[in-house]
């Protein structure tokens, strides 16, 4: 699971910071949930076809952090 830093969330586009330096922005849109700067996002990719694969690859992922904090 890749994970990335929220840098600023303004006018619709969010900007995120990736642990190695880079960084991009995406539309609001297609952020699930709201985030604001700061907040650490979850980055889910997958090839065409394996969308469900790796949607279940973090469910596992986030199960696990749970029960490791519980």
């Amino acid at each position: 699971m890749i994970k990335a830093k929220v840098v600023s969330n303004k006018d619709g586009k969010v900007t995120l910071s990736l642990a190695d330096g880079q960084s991009f922005i995406v539309s609001e849109s297609e952020v699930v949930g709201e985030v604001k700067e700061g907040d650490t996002v979850n980055l889910l990719l997958a090839s065409p076809g394996l969308e469900t694969q790796a949607s279940q690859e973090l469910a596992k992922n986030l199960l696990n952090q749970l029960i490791k904090n519980f």
